[in-house]
């Protein structure tokens, strides 16, 4: 509206139109107390969207150190499995090679106590006829 046309107006049109801009100002008012209502709970969204990210990722970095200390956990287990059925074989082995010279070497003291033994007999056999010998005239 024209200045021109505002000096035209009744005091009751004048009235009408200040109040007509009182409602739009109150209006206006309300949608800019909504519109930064709305911007407030915004920034708090993108706030907790952000602590949240964040704590994914944290969770993320936890989860991965986890998981690489499981596999090293888990390899170690493996080679040290591995390890003790190689020991375990290693004993085993040798267990059986000190079985085999166990028997080897109590065949030989067999052997020559058996030498000694039929030695002894055969001493004590030639002492009692050396003895037979003397005794008899």
């Amino acid at each position: 509206m024209t200045e021109k046309e505002l000096r035209a107006l009744t005091k009751h049109e004048m009235l009408e139109l200040l109040l007509k801009q009182e409602v739009e100002i109150e209006k206006l008012a309300a949608e800019k107390a909504e519109i930064i209502k709305l911007q407030d709970e915004d920034a708090q969204t993108r706030e907790k969207t952000c602590v949240i990210t964040e704590a994914s990722l944290v969770m993320t970095e936890v989860m991965s150190a986890a998981q690489n200390a499981a596999e090293i956990y888990l390899a170690n287990v493996r080679s040290d499995e591995a390890e003790r059925r190689g020991i375990s074989e290693r004993i085993e082995r040798h267990n059986k090679e000190a079985v085999s010279m166990s028997k080897r070497l109590q065949a030989e003291m067999q052997s020559v106590f058996d030498w000694h033994l039929g030695r002894l007999i055969a001493a004590k056999t030639e002492l009692a006829e050396m003895i037979k010998r003397v005794e008899t005239p």
